[in-house]
């Protein structure tokens, strides 16, 4: 089985690239930090390669920048080429099957710019606006 589970933060914002054959890709790198040793102590991370296909790949581009918190679900990948001048090259990376946001929602959702309880009508749909002062229990 090869299954992998990512939640991190993109270390710089991904660029739509295409194949010769026009297909979508887009190559990144996810901040992964790893459990603390011990309480209080600074958790280190690590930065893992990975790549999207097709519409995987234009979500990234289009809804995240650096920075921002993903979970990717994949599989593990191993490619080797030779360079112009011959030599040997290999890569190991991850190969990006899912893509969800991660963020908090908190800063994505407008803040509320309406009236204070006090500027209110005294009648709010047929209701009327009490203090807690004043109610009997």
């Amino acid at each position: 089985m090869n299954r992998v589970v990512l939640l991190g933060r993109l270390t710089k914002t991904p660029e739509l690239r295409y194949t010769r054959e026009n297909n979508a890709y887009s190559s990144f790198t996810i901040a992964v930090n790893r459990k603390a040793a011990r309480q209080g102590e600074k958790s280190e991370a690590d930065f893992i390669s990975a790549v999207a296909l097709g519409k995987q790949a234009e979500f990234l581009q289009k809804y995240t920048q650096k920075g921002s918190r993903i979970l990717v679900w994949g599989s593990i990948r191993t490619r080797s080429w030779n360079d112009k001048e011959g030599k040997h090259h290999s890569a190991t990376q991850v190969l990006a099957e899912e893509i969800y946001m991660a963020d908090s929602q908190k800063d994505q959702v407008p803040k509320f710019e309406g009236y204070f309880v006090n500027e209110l009508n005294e009648q709010v749909n047929g209701f009327e606006i009490v203090e807690s002062e004043k109610l009997p229990f």
